[in-house]
């Protein structure tokens, strides 16, 4: 992650989705914080590049 201002972002998810994270951030030995805004900011590149 970048050093700049940060925020929160609360949202809502099903439980299986939040479980799968936090699984998927200790496989990577990453927080749950990491792994989200690195799932984030690639689909936000993604979808950037793609227009939408």
């Amino acid at each position: 992650m970048t050093e700049e201002k940060t925020v929160y972002l609360q949202l809502e998810v099903p439980e299986n989705l939040r479980t799968r994270l936090k699984i998927e951030a200790l496989k990577q030995g990453i927080t749950m914080r990491e792994l989200a805004y690195q799932i984030l900011d690639e689909a936000l590149k993604e979808l950037e590049k793609e227009g939408k």
